[in-house]
């Protein structure tokens, strides 16, 4: 499933031509699968990866050509024998990979590329459809969603799904199926578009710079809120990412024709908004404030969601639980109960290490691995 959008929405601009490269079928181990796409600029640099580096340099020539005619073109890379070799790929992935290159331009109004990229980081995914006989394409927004609930690593394949699971595919498998009833063309590749991860970090301290960093990395949106103002001014601090980020004190609530949303919001606000927690596919609570923590961690409990990531030991949680059983006049026994498959506490896969860098590779590890288990993947409708 495609996950780099923030990436792609940063380099696309409304004024400039492109190329797109869409994978439409695959045979044997490759890199990505079909539905996969790369953004191509007029320089032949590309944004996102179809094979890991092996065919992208070739992608980029042939990309020149598609700018110049305006025409469809298709490739195929069969690197299953030597022929590879011959020819001087040398990947020795062993798999084919077929490939659609389009313009996108001002003049067919970047085939809706534009439209793609703001359903997808506002939160409402989309289906986009590409006919592979001329340059056209179509989309439809919609509201998918792949939150649900963690099934562990320890969980066997034959397993049934969790209910939410299950439900994610068949919202899936309904949306594109609706949107494939609306195509009249004879080849084409449907994709549904799931909308972007979307992390909510309560604490701005120092040690929270490294992890959004690789938050980033891994493409997902993330608002940051802290009740201190000099933590969230640090965060404008960070040189290397002003490329990247806009951060503000408030919200950003940018217009679609202003350009499409950062794939970061810092907030200063000393109140714990479930309006907040309820956008997130993911909370994680590190404010380094006792009291601060109850409060986020209590609102969270309240929602629906399904992963909740807690910084400190495990008696750390069990006393904040404790007293949030209190507060509330709730039954400790059942909270915890309640909350074993919701919060992570501590937080993070156990890969050993100490200091901030090894503690956010353990929490994006986490991540990664809720976010795998948690997705409802749906292959692309292909009809050719």
């Amino acid at each position: 499933m495609q996950t780099n959008w923030p990436e792609l929405a940063r380099h696309f601009d409304q004024k400039r031509d492109y190329v797109l490269a869409c994978i439409t079928r695959t045979e044997g181990a490759t890199y990505q699968k079909a539905g996969c796409l790369m953004l191509i600029e007029a320089s032949g640099r590309c944004h996102g990866l179809l094979s890991g580096g092996c065919l992208e340099a070739d992608i980029a020539l042939h990309a020149k050509k598609v700018r110049q005619s305006d025409e469809l073109l298709h490739l195929s890379y069969d690197l299953r024998g030597d022929e590879a070799l011959l020819w001087g790929l040398g990947a020795g992935c062993e798999g084919q990979v077929d490939i659609a290159l389009v313009a996108l331009s001002p003049k067919n109004n970047h085939l809706h590329f534009a439209d793609l990229l703001n359903a997808v980081l506002q939160g409402k995914g989309a289906c986009y459809a590409l006919n592979l006989e001329r340059a056209q394409a179509a989309i439809a927004a919609t509201n998918l969603t792949c939150k649900g609930i963690d099934r562990g690593s320890d969980q066997s394949s034959d397993q049934s799904p969790s209910a939410q699971d299950a439900a994610n595919q068949n919202l899936f498998e309904q949306t594109l199926s609706a949107f494939e009833k609306t195509l009249t063309w004879n080849k084409y590749i449907a994709i549904a578009a799931a909308p972007s991860k979307r992390i909510l970090l309560a604490g701005a301290g120092p040690d929270v710079h490294v992890l959004i960093r690789m938050f980033l990395a891994m493409h997902w949106q993330v608002t940051v809120v802290d009740h201190r103002p000099a933590a969230i001014d640090a965060l404008k601090q960070l040189g290397e990412l002003d490329s990247a980020l806009a951060l503000e004190n408030k919200v950003l609530e940018k217009e679609a024709s202003e350009g499409l949303k950062q794939q970061i919001d810092a907030k200063l606000d000393k109140t714990v908004d479930p309006a907040l927690i309820a956008a997130a596919d993911a909370l994680v609570i590190m404010t380094h404030n006792l009291q601060r923590d109850q409060q986020w961690l209590a609102a969270s409990l309240d929602s629906e969601l399904a992963y909740i990531g807690l910084l400190g030991p495990k008696a750390r949680k069990q006393k904040l639980l404790k007293a949030i059983a209190a507060d509330g006049d709730r039954d400790f026994a059942s909270l915890m109960e309640t909350s074993e498959q919701r919060v992570r506490g501590p937080i993070g896969l156990d890969l050993g290490g100490r200091g901030p860098e090894a503690i956010a590779l353990s929490i994006v590890a986490e991540l990664q691995r809720f976010f795998s288990a948690s997705n409802s993947e749906l292959k692309p409708c292909l009809k050719i």
